[in-house]
């Protein structure tokens, strides 16, 4: 013991945590500092309970324990049976010093698992992958084929009889040649489709 005068927390600076303990050996490192809250929580709960336990007198101890440190060390009595708190552990392996995402047991798993896609891929290809790409891209050819304008696959948009303007300027909306048309007849456009019409005298 170096000294017999009371040493706080604020003279030390380390008001910041809920648990300080002072290391022997360098006493500017708190032992304490890397508790997470939930770690603290636990370690307290255990305390008060641990004071309560050992600060009772007991004439004769129950029958359930075998020795009286079964009784006075009782997890279901100290941690009301809870498990200490793993919030600084990898979820995956259990170990602490990397999180999740560092893992290295999720990365040989990733490995594993890319490397089976990569094998199944590769049958895929082999067993008919070739003619389906080929599908593809015949079915896509007859897709572009089109006019923009009036929706024909006989020609595109620059032949289309729709399209008047100069090379450069924009083209006219399906919905403007439509309005056009009807200036013209005074008949509303069907859009290229006959409706049959029943005269009344």
């Amino acid at each position: 013991i170096r000294q017999s005068a009371a040493l706080t927390t604020f003279n030390k600076q380390w008001t910041s945590k809920y648990i300080v303990i002072e290391d022997p050996f360098d006493l500017n490192h708190n032992l304490g500092a890397g508790l997470s809250r939930r770690m603290t929580n636990f370690i307290m709960k255990a305390f008060i309970n641990g004071r309560s336990v050992f600060g009772t007198a007991v004439k004769a101890y129950p029958p359930e324990y075998t020795s009286h440190m079964e009784f006075f060390f009782d997890p279901e009595v100290l941690t009301e049976g809870q498990l200490a708190p793993n919030d600084r552990c990898c979820r995956i392996c259990g170990k602490i010093g990397h999180f999740m995402k560092d893992c290295p047991m999720r990365r040989k798993s990733r490995q594993r698992r890319e490397q089976e896609d990569r094998a199944e891929g590769r049958r895929d290809w082999a067993e008919g992958g070739r003619e389906h790409r080929q599908g593809e891209y015949w079915r896509r050819q007859d897709e572009k084929r089109c006019c923009f304008l009036c929706g024909s696959h006989a020609h595109i948009k620059k032949d289309c009889p729709q399209y008047r303007g100069p090379a450069f300027s924009s083209p006219p909306s399906t919905s403007h040649m439509r309005n056009l048309r009807e200036r013209k007849t005074g008949l509303p456009s069907t859009g290229g489709k006959k409706e049959a019409t029943t005269k009344y005298d």
